[in-house]
């Protein structure tokens, strides 16, 4: 009997080491802050995410955000560069948004990066606002590093 309750041990511990590993955490300070899916501004969708970090600042050089099922969007400046440092918040637009002319340029924070996807949609034409839908973000290696359903029905 001794040795079936060593190999229970044994296998109890080697299933929760391969769930950990199945389902391990990035361990990313970075989340979704605010999906903005339904604008009232003409291709004024964005995404927000913030830092939760008090000490690393993050680079965002080959990020990628996907909205749904659509593919993956490359993340990439347009104004501030891309480090987001600890406790700063980063604005992803449309690529099609018109920041010179734009309500957001006078919103958005001055310490807060601005980037836009590489495409100029979220999706193949903006973001549903009648439908809930899924967003990710993707590192640089392609790790989905956080993950949000907005609901059509939030303000």
């Amino acid at each position: 009997m001794k040795w079936a309750g060593k190999l229970f041990i044994a296998l109890v511990f080697l299933g929760t080491s391969l769930l950990s590993n199945i389902f391990a955490q990035t361990g990313s300070v970075l989340t979704f802050n605010e999906i903005m899916f339904y604008p009232s501004e003409t291709n004024g969708e964005f995404v927000e995410i913030y830092n939760t970090s008090t000490t690393e600042t993050v680079d965002l050089t080959n990020y990628k955000f996907k909205y749904y099922t659509s593919s993956n969007n490359n993340i990439v400046a347009l104004s501030g560069g891309m480090l987001l440092g600890p406790g700063k918040f980063a604005v992803i637009l449309q690529g099609n948004y018109d920041y010179t002319n734009g309500i957001y340029k006078t919103l958005i924070p001055a310490d807060a990066i601005v980037l836009k996807i590489s495409t100029n949609n979220f999706g193949s034409s903006g973001m549903a606002n009648t439908t809930s839908r899924d967003v990710f973000l993707i590192n640089a290696s392609g790790q989905t590093i956080d993950t949000y359903t907005y609901s059509a029905d939030n303000s």
